[in-house]
């Protein structure tokens, strides 16, 4: 076989899969499938979020795998610019990346483009089902649903993060607000905002490719009530928010801290995800020091997240 195209694969662990799989989109990746057991294990023991699951897909090891398809008269570039990145993510990261080897083998387009849909399944977080958009499914009385389009940017609601955030939204008044998602990714948070009832949602962030993401998910659930923007919302002159919403690391949700207070109004909600253990006091006591209370504490895992009012 000579194809034209060659999947890439990144051994990592299950903690850095997002950092790796984000290092391929920011090269270009117009999709990138991740392989991980623990994922796996988690649907199965939550049988409410599938109908069947193939054994074959148990036999992987504890590696976790990230992988994407470039073309052949690519490659060279494409790898230099991987290494290049993974090599200032060991820099920077403060925990195991795993080996982060990387294998290169040819693959036939048509397999590439589909294969990788057979891992994502609905997904019931707190009031929403995330529901990838070629699977049927029937909506239950009280499920809220946010169709999406895996695979182009962050927030498709497998990860802990994603899952968090959704699960904290779940439980505000979101009713006629006006809510601001910082940092957007695919949109699904403020999608998920206007499904429960916003009255509108700011969603931006400084990566264009979200924003096309954001947008694409937008329209796919139908939602209009939202302006969609490559920017930093703090140099926007906007009015004050109900609720503000922002799943990003630790170390962007300190610096952001004064500017996510200067933006939410007196008595609002924040809701802060993206926060390993390693940084939650930090997390906690930047934003109290700023003036904000904490409602309430949850986690999956080693990723937390906050509810906090103004």
């Amino acid at each position: 076989m000579n194809s034209k195209y060659i999947e890439i694969t990144i051994a990592t662990t299950s903690l850095s899969c997002d950092l790796v799989a984000n290092v391929l989109f920011e090269i270009g990746a117009d999709a990138v499938s991740i392989i991980d057991k623990n994922d796996l294990l988690d649907l199965y023991r939550n049988k409410e979020t599938w109908d069947y699951i193939d054994d074959s897909l148990f036999n992987i090891d504890e590696v976790c795998y990230v992988k994407t398809g470039v073309l052949r008269t690519e490659l060279d570039e494409k790898i230099a610019l991987i290494n290049e990145k993974l090599q200032v993510l060991k820099e920077n990261c403060p925990f195991d990346l795993g080996s982060l080897d990387i294998d290169t083998k040819e693959i036939v387009e048509e397999d590439w483009r589909y294969v990788w849909r057979k891992y994502y399944k609905p997904i019931k977080i707190g009031k929403f089902v995330v529901i990838p958009k070629w699977i049927d499914y029937k909506i239950s009385d009280g499920e809220y649903p946010i169709y999406i389009e895996p695979g182009m940017a962050f927030g498709t609601g497998e990860h802990e993060t994603t899952k968090n955030a959704l699960k904290l939204l779940s439980e505000i008044d979101v009713k006629d607000k006006v809510v601001a998602d910082i940092g957007t990714g695919s949109g699904i948070l403020g999608i998920g905002a206007s499904k429960l009832g916003a009255k509108f949602c700011y969603m931006t962030d400084i990566d264009e490719q979200c924003i096309t993401t954001s947008n694409e998910n937008a329209e796919l659930n139908e939602v209009k009530n939202c302006k969609i923007e490559c920017c930093d919302l703090f140099e926007k002159n906007i009015e004050k928010v109900d609720i503000a919403i922002a799943n990003i690391t630790a170390d962007v949700l300190v610096i952001l801290a004064k500017g996510i207070n200067n933006l939410v109004k007196d008595g609002g909600k924040v809701v802060l995800s993206g926060i390993l253990d390693i940084s939650l006091q930090t997390v906690i006591d930047t934003y109290t020091n700023a003036g904000l209370k904490i409602l309430k504490q949850i986690n999956d895992g080693e990723w937390y997240a906050l509810l906090l009012e103004k």
